[in-house]
Formats: C-alpha cells, structure tokens, sequence
C-alpha cells in the first residue's frame, strides 16, 4: 500500500462518558453538560455538502490546560499492507474519538462512533455562526493528491457553512469552541471518487477559562506573516524580555516535529526560512523560559 504513508501504531483507550443514539436523542437544554467535554461529530457529504448525520458525545474535563489556546485532538494515521487506519483522539487522556479504515483498492469505513443520529433530527436557525479562524484542518490523502490545500480549505469551509446554522452549533458557540475539519476518504489504490469522500467535522466545548487567563494568554500571544507563507515569514512577538532566548516549533498535521529554531530575546521581530517546508499546513509553537507563549497554524504554499 505504496500510496498511503505508514507512521507507527497507537493503541488507544476508549473512555466515553455517553453517547447519544438515534432513541435517545437529548432535548435542547439537556445537551451541553458543563461538567464534561462536550463533543459533535458531524458528517458532510464532500461534493453535495448535504449534512448526513451527527454524533454526541462526552469526555472528561481536561485538567492540565490541554484546550488553553487550541483544539485538544490529535490525528493518528497508521498503515500496514493492504489497510490502514486513521484516529482521532483527545489529547488529555488520549480517549478515542473518531476511528477509520481505508481501504486499498477497497471501501473502508467507520468503526468510531458506531452510532450517529440523522440530520433530521437536528433542528437549524435563521443566523449561521462564523467559522472560528483558529479552525484545524487534518489530512491523510484527499489534499496534495487530489486537490490543492487552497482547494481543500475551501471545501471545508463549505461544509461549515452547510451545519453552520443548526441550533446545536448556536449551543457550543455560546461560549469558547473549538472547530475542526477532516475529508474522509476511505478508499486508495482506485481512481479517486469524490462522492465517496465525507467532511468529519469535529465541534468541541470544554473548559471556560477566566477572563485573566485569557488576557495573559493574549498578552503573550504572537502572529505570523505572511501567512500563508511563500519562503519566508516575519515573527513578530508582542512581549519581550531583556535576557534568556525563545524556541519556536514547527509541527505537520500529525503532530510530528518538522523544524526547530532558536531565536534570541529582546526583539519584537524574527525572520525565518520556511522555503524547505512542504506546502501544506502546520502549527508554530513559541516555548521561552517560563512556558508556553503561545500557538499559531500557519499554511505554506
């Protein structure tokens, strides 16, 4: 299975507090649990943009700072053969969250969530609520090889727009949420059909974090231009210390370490070289002495 990259093997423990099957479907004020990670899953048809169905479910809390400024889910893309299988997990306690086959010159399909209720049973609204620009957007096989990112993030923020209105969405967008994006294709080896292709769309409610622990965040916070980069980028810090130096990660969308650089406090803008990256989209993370300063996608094309 030439076509798929094989990156390891994850074992991953499934703790699900409830899910919701199609005879058990809550009523509106029952659905948010603020005690829980709050999670939907939904499924968009790639081309058509029908919203198909929906998964609820609930997790633990995270409680080492895990969805601080981002959203806490990994991807995990494993191959071996003729199959392979693609994860999503909760980065807190690494809880199952989503699991797939793909199948060469086959159909795959999903084994996780083994239930999702209908669309009919979701009811929408008049206003749609803007995608976060903090959305996540994972791939394995459908961008690069199919399409281009650009193309890609397009189609994604389509399928947004096709749930984007639906009451449940209004429920989680009440308070800090986090969106993330994935076309799964459950096929390889075969020419590439479209119609069998579905956006998972990952809608995350966990902890409301104090206005104080925002500000702090903010003031810490750093931006990217041009983003999406074209060879090089700007860096630019929004608060500097006279001594100690600063570290700045590079990460694909599988989490692997692509590109580390040192860089030098006491000034509010760094030029690095990214030209070597491959195009596509990745999150920088600024680490000084103290911690974590902070995280930022940034797209190379």
């Amino acid at each position: 299975m030439k076509a798929i990259l094989s990156i390891g093997f994850l074992v991953c423990q499934i703790t699900v507090f409830a899910q919701y099957y199609p005879t058990d479907f809550p009523q509106t004020d029952t659905i948010i649990k603020e005690d829980s990670m709050n999670l939907v899953i939904f499924k968009v048809d790639f081309v058509t943009y029908h919203f198909h169905s929906a998964n609820i479910s609930y997790y633990p809390k995270c409680n080492n700072n895990c969805d601080l400024d981002s959203l806490p889910i990994l991807m995990y893309f494993d191959s071996w053969w003729d199959n392979a299988r693609v994860y999503f997990y909760y980065k807190f306690d690494s809880s199952l969250l989503f699991g797939a086959w793909i199948y060469w010159m086959g159909v795959g399909s999903i084994f996780y969530p083994t239930s999702f209720l209908p669309a009919s049973l979701f009811p929408y609204t008049s206003t749609k609520v803007p995608l976060p620009a903090d959305a996540e957007y994972y791939n394995t096989t459908v961008a690069g090889n199919h399409y281009t990112w650009d193309e890609y993030i397009t189609r994604a923020q389509k399928a947004w727009d096709t749930i984007s209105s639906l009451e449940i969405v209004h429920l989680f967008a009440d308070k800090p949420f986090y969106v993330g994006l994935y076309a799964y294709g459950p096929s390889e080896g075969m020419p590439f059909d479209p119609y069998k292709v579905d956006w998972i769309i990952f809608l995350y409610r966990g902890n409301e974090w104090p206005a104080q622990v925002q500000k702090t965040l903010e003031e810490k916070s750093f931006i990217i231009c041009p983003n999406p980069a074209d060879g090089q980028i700007v860096l630019k810090v929004r608060s500097t210390r006279d001594n100690g130096r600063i570290t700045v990660f590079f990460y694909d969308i599988f989490g692997r370490e692509v590109k580390v650089v040192d860089l030098p406090w006491g000034q509010t803008e760094y030029q690095i070289d990214v030209s070597k990256l491959p195009d596509g989209i990745y999150v920088a993370e600024l680490i000084s002495e103290d911690g974590i300063i902070g995280r930022q996608k940034m797209v190379v094309k």
